[in-house]
């Protein structure tokens, strides 16, 4: 996982408590061109701009555009496709298995095959309609006691882990897409035990001086704490691996709903993703 970088003798504290037009002054060889205002959240019609801007984008590719309405409609016709497949090629190894000669041949790509000529992966339509040349996650790292922790939870998380996910994926471009996904984590020594609060001024912080690719550029990013790691590497019984996730927009707070929750890393990819492309709220999830 690559890390965001900062020019020479910047850090997140720095870059924070400076004026853009201070930031701006530096030499284009020291820090690549600020790309917005200062650092803030977007507002409702950035984010209808941006809605607008992906939906051209899908159209000249001959994509339809996608609405997050959309997206849940085919989340849903794919797992229960997938669902349905697998269960049928499980009573095949089964009917084989109990002698019955008759019974058709387990085809292990069969699978595939069946869900990609039905229902095409969300995932693989999402970042083809929006033609990002990379796509993933900004991931906060707020937990620095154990370096040996850490680099194992990398392997396990942004490698094991994914490589399972995109592996249940289908459709011929999946690969194309698995060669394009890129996480980019922001690590400095000021973000030790910082809060949702400081992760979101820190992402806006970065955005406004045009460290976030567009493809790793929603309206949530990820958080990595003790807890989180503690989830992958002291797993227990039937617990579910997370992240946190951050809602990076300018939702209000609000009786149940507190701007952060939980993301299941077995989703984060294949579902979450395709959600957040289509520029759903992450309070509407």
């Amino acid at each position: 996982m690559a890390s965001i970088e900062f020019p020479p003798g910047w850090g997140l504290e720095r870059l924070e408590n400076t004026a853009v037009e201070e930031f701006a002054a530096l030499p284009q060889e020291v820090h690549p061109p600020l790309n917005s205002a200062p650092p803030r959240p977007p507002t409702d019609l950035e984010l209808r701009n941006a809605r607008s801007s992906v939906s051209a984008s899908s159209a000249t590719r001959g994509l339809p555009p996608a609405s997050p309405k959309t997206i849940t409609q085919e989340l849903t016709r794919y797992s229960e496709s997938r669902k349905a497949d697998h269960a049928a090629h499980a009573a095949r190894v089964q009917a084989k298995s109990g002698g019955q000669d008759n019974a058709p041949e387990p085809a292990p790509h069969s699978t595939t095959l069946s869900i990609a000529a039905n229902n095409p992966s969300p995932l693989v339509q999402a970042v083809q309609r929006a033609g990002f040349p990379e796509w993933g996650y900004v991931i906060f790292r707020t937990d620095y006691s154990d370096e040996a922790r850490w680099d194992r939870f990398q392997e396990i998380v942004f490698d094991e882990m994914c490589d399972v996910q995109m592996s249940k994926e289908s459709e011929a471009g999946v690969q194309a897409v698995k060669d394009k996904l890129s996480f980019k984590s922001v690590e400095d020594p000021a973000l030790v035990g910082a809060s949702v609060a400081d992760v979101k001024r820190c992402y806006h912080a970065i955005r406004s001086a045009g460290q976030i690719p567009p493809g790793l550029d929603m309206n949530m990013c990820m958080i990595v704490d003790r807890h989180v790691i503690a989830s992958v590497l002291n797993k227990k019984g039937g617990e579910i691996p997370y992240l946190i996730g951050v809602d990076v927009t300018n939702s209000k707070e609000d009786e149940g709903y507190e701007g952060h929750f939980k993301v299941a890393i077995d989703s984060f990819l294949c579902e979450l993703y395709p959600l957040l492309s289509a520029e759903m709220l992450p309070r509407e999830l």
